[in-house]
Parts: structure tokens; C-alpha cells; sequence
């Protein structure tokens, strides 16, 4: 009994759960208008089953298959993952440092592609949370737009030298760019845990 339950707590530990393997196949598979069905591995009386990403058994050959806002969940964590932009956006700093214009890929995918009917949640405080996380992103965007230049060298920078020349302007530019980076990293991270919440994934 007690090898049965140490069996069980590994299975446990290390099963995925369909939600996981979702955002696996998302991530690896070929677009398809197919719904999603993720069947997962069980345990039986004389052996533990492994589900992996391409397991499809289970004791009673049944499945479990995602809501529409589970499956745009998964879809929203490919686009825009906290350690892709996300990350790159809450630590750098602005003040005049150079950055590649290819960190913030996720923030522009997000905001290029999430603005239609197709990437709505059927919840209503989810997709009021993505709207608000949206024209976060869509603010942040245009102000490094308006401010930031190629350095001549692969990289995108507020001009180094408005630091002596209009100190006043290089320091709301650097401000403001810092304040928006982080109301986009806190409306991130409570989307997300929101939407683990609601959806219980």
C-alpha cells in the first residue's frame, strides 16, 4: 500500500495536466479548426501510465476536452509569456541604454493580433482584462515610437545626449516608459492569475 501511494504521489507530480498539454500542442502542432481533445494517462492497480504530449490513453478511453476561453487561455500564454517581453520589459532600463527592437517580438504579435472578435474571451472580467492589458500595450508601443531611435549599431534607444541637452524631456521620456512598462507587467500578471482562477488551469 505504501509503494501504491508513492506511485500515485509521482504520478501526480509529474502527470500533465490537459490544460499543460494543450499549451504544449499549441506551441508544437500545425494549426488545425479541429476542436482540441487531450486525453491523459491513469493509474492502474499493478502500474503507473506516463501521459506525455503525445499520450492519448486512459483506463476508460475517455477525454478531456477545453472551453473556449481554455483554449484562448493557451493561446494567450504562447503570445505573450511572462518570460519572453514581458521579462525583458520589467527589468531593462530606458535611460539611455540601447535595447534590440526584437525583445519586445511578443508585445507587438500581441497587440497586431489580439485586437479582433477571434481573440475575445467569453468571460466578461477576462476580456475586459485583456482590452485593458491590450491598450496598455498599444500605449507603451507608440510611446517607444515616438522616442526611441536606431543607434546606427542594431539598436533602438532614447537619445543619449537629451540627457544634456533636454534633461527635462529625456527624464519624462525614461519615466514615463518605466511607469508603462510596469502597469503592463502588473495587468500581465493579473490576467494571468485571474485567469487560472477562473478557468482552473
Amino acid at each position: 500500500l505504501r509503494l501504491q501511494a508513492n506511485l500515485e504521489a509521482e504520478y501526480r507530480a509529474r502527470v500533465p495536466s490537459a490544460f499543460d498539454l494543450a499549451v504544449y500542442e499549441i506551441q508544437n502542432a500545425a494549426k488545425t479548426t479541429a476542436p482540441l481533445s487531450i486525453t491523459v494517462g491513469t493509474m492502474t492497480n499493478s502500474q503507473v501510465i506516463m501521459a506525455s504530449p503525445g499520450a492519448s490513453q486512459n483506463q476508460a478511453g475517455a477525454s478531456v476536452r477545453l472551453t473556449p476561453d481554455q483554449r484562448m487561455f493557451a493561446e494567450f500564454l504562447k503570445v505573450l509569456p511572462s518570460n519572453g517581453s514581458i521579462a525583458f520589459i520589467d527589468e531593462n532600463n530606458f535611460a539611455g541604454f540601447g535595447f534590440r527592437f526584437e525583445e519586445l517580438d511578443d508585445l507587438v504579435r500581441f497587440e497586431r493580433t489580439w485586437r479582433d472578435a477571434e481573440h475575445e474571451f467569453l468571460d466578461v472580467e477576462l476580456e475586459a482584462a485583456r482590452k485593458r492589458l491590450l491598450a496598455l500595450v498599444s500605449t507603451y508601443l507608440a510611446t517607444l515610437a515616438r522616442n526611441t531611435w536606431s543607434t546606427g549599431t542594431g539598436l533602438q534607444s532614447v537619445p543619449e545626449e537629451w540627457e544634456h541637452e533636454q534633461p527635462e524631456r529625456f527624464n519624462e521620456v525614461v519615466q514615463s516608459l518605466h511607469s508603462q512598462a510596469g502597469a503592463i507587467v502588473e495587468s500581465h500578471q493579473q490576467f494571468v492569475r485571474a485567469a487560472r482562477t477562473k478557468l482552473q488551469v
